[in-house]
């Protein structure tokens, strides 16, 4: 059974946007690759906002290059993880 709430949102009173994050394994699976802010100095997983007419594949590929400089090979899969109103885990796509 689905539950709402109601009063105040983020969606009324600022701009939504969609974006991503990448998990970037080394070959031994063990280490992954990581980016430090310039804001505040955290580390983070590579990533950020979509542009208008994007999608989820490209603007993954190009947020990991423009803060990594790796380049993300055709081969890779790709794979969406939104919660749904369930709290399950969906697959959006795998390339």
């Amino acid at each position: 059974m689905a539950h709402y709430a109601y009063g105040e949102r983020i969606g009324r009173t600022a701009q939504l946007k969609l974006g991503c994050a990448a998990i970037i394994p080394d070959d031994t699976g063990k280490h992954i690759v990581l980016t430090r802010r310039t804001d505040n100095g955290r580390w983070c997983l590579p990533g950020g906002a979509m542009d208008p007419g994007e999608s989820l594949e490209e603007c993954c590929r190009r947020e990991v290059w423009e803060e990594t400089g790796l380049i993300v090979p055709d081969s890779t899969g790709f794979r969406g993880y939104p919660e749904t109103r369930l709290g399950k885990k969906v697959d959006l796509f795998d390339s």
